[in-house]
């Protein structure tokens, strides 16, 4: 810092001539302590003592959520695209869905028209429910299963779209084999059409909660119960239905047990085992 004792104090300097200012400190001991200190005596940093366990909050692991990944929302906007389109152009044929998920007739009216565009949307609400049902089931092993949950959250959730999809053609390959045995052409026909009118239905249904199970996860829970429920009872309505188709004699009702030992007990066995083995 140069020395100003010698140089000349003055306010104005001549003009075309250089002169050096002094300023004297306005705070020559400092700043003045603003924090009111009710006449306590303040210590220093290093007169407090030191302690010596610490303690705080336990340390968890991260859980990323599917929310988080490209992959899921894709297969949300799919999922949603798939809703508006089969609205926008198969709304008759999505109220045919309660008259088959429980009608029996073995006479078809030939007024009603049936298109190929019917199977086309058909097979779009069967996509968009194994689409919802992907990522519930994801969202629900999160919850009561996350040590399983080691892979990909995409290719996790995609392996139990493509899961869902094969119970789904295994059902109906099993369906089909049992009506041909047990039965005639047109009581199989009527059971797999309730078959799809019942998934096709249940996938609209729980969509909307399997997308609140992404956006809201502190209520997977609740939302997860509401799932499983709506399932079991599309279900139970065409359980019913099918027995109802089979109630003519004893003989029949052996098509009914083997349906429900094959499709309700041990293809859900098998696919809860391929569910864990995806996602782990």
């Amino acid at each position: 810092m140069p020395n100003t004792t010698q140089i000349v104090k003055t306010d104005v300097a001549g003009k075309d001539s250089v002169a050096f200012v002094y300023y004297s400190p306005k705070f020559k001991n400092g700043l003045k302590d603003s924090v009111a200190t009710n006449n306590k005596q303040l210590k220093q940093y290093i007169d407090y003592p030191i302690k010596e366990e610490l303690t705080g909050m336990n340390p968890s692991s991260y859980m990323p959520t599917p929310l988080h990944t490209s992959g899921t929302l894709i297969l949300l906007v799919v999922s949603f695209l798939l809703i508006c389109f089969c609205y926008r152009i198969g709304y008759k044929y999505i109220k045919t869905f309660i008259p088959n998920m429980w009608s029996n007739k073995r006479t078809e009216n030939h007024f009603d028209d049936h298109t190929s565009r019917e199977k086309f949307i058909s097979a779009t609400l069967l996509l968009q429910t194994f689409i919802a049902e992907g990522i519930a089931t994801y969202c629900g092993l999160t919850i009561y299963l996350p040590e399983f949950i080691t892979t990909n959250i995409t290719i996790s959730i995609l392996g139990l779209v493509l899961c869902w999809m094969l119970y789904h053609f295994i059902q109906l390959g099993v369906i089909r084999f049992l009506g041909y045995v047990f039965c005639s052409q047109k009581e199989t026909n009527i059971c797999i059409k309730g078959h799809n009118a019942t998934v096709s239905l249940i996938g609209l249904i729980i969509a909307p909660f399997s997308t609140l199970m992404l956006f809201l996860p502190t209520q997977d829970n609740a939302f997860l119960c509401i799932i499983i429920s709506l399932y079991i009872l599309g279900r139970l309505v065409f359980n019913i239905k099918c027995f109802r188709i089979f109630y003519k004699n004893l003989f029949q009702y052996l098509y009914f047990i083997l349906y429900l030992c094959s499709i309700e007990v041990v293809l859900p066995i098998f696919l809860i085992r391929g569910m864990l083995s995806i996602c782990n």
